[in-house]
């Protein structure tokens, strides 16, 4: 999924569709033994060997470069994909190195 080009509602759609099951606002238990809250959790149905994703939502109180690498970090420690939830463009230098897809809000 090519999450760069899609608005947030059609990316949590799309997700849907793929057979992700799709929750919000969740507490998670890294392999470190921290929990960390996540913004949208998507996990995939059946026995299907995909990997879950994290999605995070920008905190406009924070550095989007900590938001990043929070997400980041998160992703490492939970076993999932990282996106991040932005309409910034200073994100967009650092999605690479940090392999996280960015989503585009409604």
């Amino acid at each position: 999924m090519r999450a760069k080009t899609k608005s947030f509602h059609e990316f949590v759609e799309g997700l849907k569709k793929d057979g992700y099951t799709v929750k919000f606002d969740v507490q998670l238990v890294g392999v470190s033994g921290v929990t960390h809250h996540v913004d949208l959790l998507a996990k995939p149905g059946g026995g299907e060997r995909r990997r879950k994703l994290i999605v995070g939502l920008k905190d406009r109180r924070k550095n989007p470069i900590e938001d990043l690498i929070t997400v980041s970090a998160i992703a490492l420690d939970v076993n999932a994909r990282p996106y991040y939830v932005t309409k910034g463009s200073v994100e967009d230098a650092l999605v690479k190195r940090y392999g996280i897809v960015l989503v585009r809000p409604d």
